[in-house]
């Protein structure tokens, strides 16, 4: 769906429009953000998860 016509469909006051506007950029570009980041991201809570298993293991040693 298209913002334009998310935006009709709510009927919004001109605040709130300029409000969705506002944040519908901030959603497609954190989306855009988020799908260009992916694999990185998903490597690094890997890495993250095999960290804190050696720091469990360390600790509990």
């Amino acid at each position: 769906m298209n913002r334009k016509n998310y935006n009709k469909s709510m009927n919004p006051t001109p605040s709130k429009l300029r409000f969705l506007s506002l944040a519908g950029g901030g959603v497609g570009y954190f989306r855009r953000y988020v799908r260009k980041n992916i694999y990185i991201a998903v490597y690094l809570k890997h890495q993250i998860k095999a960290y804190l298993k050696i720091l469990s293991i360390n600790t509990i040693i």
